[in-house]
């Protein structure tokens, strides 16, 4: 991994970072020492930043490349995009 960015540790002790040269979101189980990948749906994903909700567990992924927040939920593996707003075009 050459580019890694927005490294959080979860209630579990988890370790999660954004792997911005693969466009992938990772995990660390410090536990097992295994590394664990997630694809979002938005090809050129480039995390860069990562929240972990307390009472939820969600994972809120600023992604820059892809112009979205992202929400991930590490339960079911799922993520739900939200995209910027767009600046309107003026002519």
């Amino acid at each position: 991994m050459k580019s890694v960015r927005g490294i959080e540790a979860d209630s579990h002790d988890n370790i999660w970072f954004g792997d911005v040269t693969n466009h992938r979101l990772g995990k660390f189980n410090q536990k097992t020492e295994e590394f664990t990948y997630y694809r979002p749906p938005t090809s050129n994903f480039g995390a860069y930043g990562i929240v972990i909700d307390k009472k939820t567990g969600y994972l809120w992924v600023a992604d820059y490349e892809g112009a979205n927040v992202d929400r991930f939920d590490p339960a079911t593996g799922k993520f739900i995009e939200y995209p910027f707003p767009s600046l309107p075009v003026h002519k």
